[in-house]
């Protein structure tokens, strides 16, 4: 994980080194059943084991591209409005929504 990510998110990381996904959310600032969907899991399994072993590939995918994204727009407002708005490139839904809908093979 870059430090760049570590540096702007401090607060994902628990205190096993893993991301909490809900915290995730939180910094995102989208909702966990929106990270859920993108990582077709259950808002459910997100809530009872944020840092599962499991969702650790999808979340510091998410999280390292976000801050990448914030590095290449030099703002994370900018990137998280991004990752919120609809875009025409896909089909006019947001980043995150194309991440769920790809994750459902449509």
């Amino acid at each position: 994980m870059a430090l760049s990510l570590i540096h702007s998110m401090p607060n994902i990381l628990g205190s096993n080194g893993r991301i909490n996904c809900v915290e995730l959310a939180r910094e995102l600032d989208v909702p966990v059943t929106t990270i859920a969907k993108s990582f077709g899991r259950t808002p459910s399994l997100l809530h009872k084991t944020p840092s599962a072993p499991t969702l650790q590939a999808d979340a510091s995918a998410l999280a390292q591209t976000f801050a990448e994204l914030a590095v290449h727009l030099g703002d994370e407002r900018l990137a998280k409005l991004w990752l919120k708005t609809r875009q025409p490139a896909l089909d006019n839904k947001t980043p995150l929504e194309a991440l769920a809908l790809g994750r459902q093979g449509l």
